[in-house]
């Protein structure tokens, strides 16, 4: 289940999904359905995501411009854009961490968010979405969680299919460079 939260950027709000807050420290749930890995930042006790934590919420967008009539040829300029990628995390001792990278200015070489299913006994990850060569450009710290605000250099989605057994039987994947523009 999932909620939306209004967050206001400059002069935009953006609305968030997340998790229910009420499964954030609910005992029902044993993994999380979102996780999220910073480089080695993070951490868990969850077999196979030692490096990820939970992940209430998310928003991405990946566009391009085109005109008026889409039957015609793409704006000469129709360049392939990556929004600003927000995440929410609870808070935890990896804050400051996350802190000092933004201010000194760091790259974080892999920022990767997965949406896990429970097949049987397993934990398979059904979409797996991989930024790489970050930058964090804002940390901002609320009551119980915090929001980061990152940009990236390229953006690979993958989308993972099993059958009931938990083997994998298909896998799709888009893969986008926003610095070579391909």
């Amino acid at each position: 289940m999932t909620t939306n939260n209004e967050l206001r950027f400059g002069g935009d709000r953006i609305s968030v999904p997340m998790v229910d807050p009420e499964l954030h420290d609910s005992d029902q749930i044993t993994t999380p359905e979102w996780m999220i890995c910073m480089d080695d930042l993070l951490g868990s006790t969850i077999k196979g995501y030692e490096k990820y934590t939970e992940l209430f919420g998310w928003y991405a967008e990946h566009s391009r411009e085109t005109k008026g009539n889409v039957s015609g040829e793409l704006v000469s300029n129709a360049c392939v854009k990556q929004s600003d990628v927000i995440v929410i995390i609870p808070m935890g001792l990896y804050i400051p961490k996350i802190d000092n990278i933004m201010t000194s200015g760091k790259v974080i070489d892999k920022i990767g968010i997965v949406r896990i299913a429970n097949s049987g006994d397993l934990k398979v990850p059904i979409q797996n979405i991989n930024f790489t060569v970050c930058q964090i450009s804002i940390v901002q710290q609320r009551l119980k969680d915090a929001v980061i605000t990152f940009r990236t250099t390229a953006r690979e989605n993958i989308i993972t299919q099993y059958d009931q057994g938990g083997n994998k039987t298909g896998q799709t994947v888009s893969l986008y460079d926003y610095k070579k523009g391909e």
